[in-house]
């Protein structure tokens, strides 16, 4: 018999600065723009072919993208990773056409960039995304702290 242990996750609760916020925003609204494409493209296919795209479907269509004048400032994986959560949510509700992602106004849609651990790095209680480094704030004192440190206790005596 094998005896398998389950595969502990790490939870890390960190915060990005709010410098970074416009940014973010802006690449918020690239990933609205993907999103409401591939929901508007497989409408049409479905019109069409009466069949549903898979997130790989999506890809030649998704092709070139982030190249040329017009290019977006995603990385290619977070593109993939957009029209594989779009076909997995169109799925998962059994509809034909998803809501429509909303950029602005009173009634936008919250932001979200996804991303695949293979494009970030963290070096330095900074994460490296899409080009640019990104400064963090971190609530747990324990993790910012060195190593030998940890178990010290600072005592003031006058």
């Amino acid at each position: 018999m094998s005896s398998s242990r389950p595969a502990a996750t790490r939870v890390l609760r960190l915060r990005v600065k709010d410098k970074h916020a416009s940014w973010l925003s802006g690449l918020a609204r690239e990933v609205n723009t993907i999103f409401n494409y591939c929901n508007e493209l497989s409408v049409k296919v479905f019109e069409r072919e009466r069949r549903f795209l898979s997130g790989f479907d999506f890809w030649p269509f998704l092709k070139g993208v982030t190249r040329g004048d017009c290019a977006l400032h995603l990385p290619v994986q977070a593109v993939q990773e957009i029209a594989e959560e779009y076909a997995r949510r169109r799925r998962q509700h059994r509809k034909v056409r998803l809501a429509w992602r909303k950029s602005g106004g009173a009634r936008r849609s919250l932001g979200w960039i996804p991303f695949k651990v293979r494009t970030i790095r963290y070096r330095g209680g900074q994460v490296y995304f899409a080009g640019r480094w990104l400064s963090l704030w971190d609530s747990d004192p324990e993790r910012s702290t060195p190593r030998s440190r940890i178990g010290e206790k600072i005592s003031c005596t006058n």
